[in-house]
């Protein structure tokens, strides 16, 4: 049984996030997103990225990440979409692991 100085306590945190699309023609769609983010305990923590799509198909990404704890860094990613099918590659910092790669597959139906 857990007592009171056992239990974990769930996070409280306020967060806002902004983005605004530059372009968005049938060729070109560019994308700039930012997100703040408040916690009772910890001072506000900025989260930016932007994302380049060309012709629907290809999809480069870069941020910048600020998540506390020694998670900090640049994130850099690509994404593919053909026929229904988004296959996403990601290199993300993760503190004392250093980059972590991410790889995805998305089904559209």
């Amino acid at each position: 049984m857990r007592d009171a100085y056992q239990a974990d306590s769930l996070p409280q945190n306020f967060k806002l996030g902004l983005s605004y699309k530059f372009l968005r023609s049938n060729l070109h769609k560019f994308t700039m997103a930012m997100d703040l983010t408040r916690s009772l305990n910890s001072e506000i923590q900025v989260n930016c990225g932007m994302e380049y799509w060309y012709s629907g198909i290809l999809a480069l990404r870069l941020g910048y990440l600020n998540e506390g704890g020694g998670v900090t860094g640049f994130a850099q990613g690509i994404g593919v979409r053909y026929k229904g099918y988004e296959v996403d590659f990601a290199s993300v910092p993760w503190g004392e692991l250093g980059p972590v790669q991410k790889l995805s597959l998305t089904i559209y139906l």
